[in-house]
């Protein structure tokens, strides 16, 4: 279930994602990458400071809303299962391959 709530929120904020690793020319494009930039507008934003043009008030809520579901799944599910699933099965093949090839 957890899987499936990141791909569905994943799939769903994509295209927005993407919009903004455009207009922040950002090469990663995942929930980690959009905290940090919120985190930044967030600081820049009470400071006064302009934003970029193209960056409306309905993409800072946008961020603002990823984040605070970012955070909640984190803390909810066990993400770090969810995300690292995929890398560990890579690892264990990786191992899996090394070791026929000695035998």
């Amino acid at each position: 279930m957890q899987m499936e709530t990141y791909k569905e929120m994943n799939l769903t904020y994509y295209p927005f994602m993407k919009k903004m690793g455009n207009l922040f020319q950002f090469k990663t494009l995942n929930f980690s990458a959009m905290i940090g930039l919120y985190d930044t507008l967030a600081v820049d934003d009470s400071l006064g400071r302009p934003m970029p043009s193209g960056f409306t008030r309905e993409d800072y809520l946008n961020l603002q809303h990823l984040t605070s579901w970012y955070s909640l799944f984190r803390n909810t599910f066990n993400l770090s299962r969810a995300l690292n699933t995929n890398v560990l099965r890579r690892v264990i093949t990786d191992f899996d391959n090394r070791i026929n090839n000695r035998q």
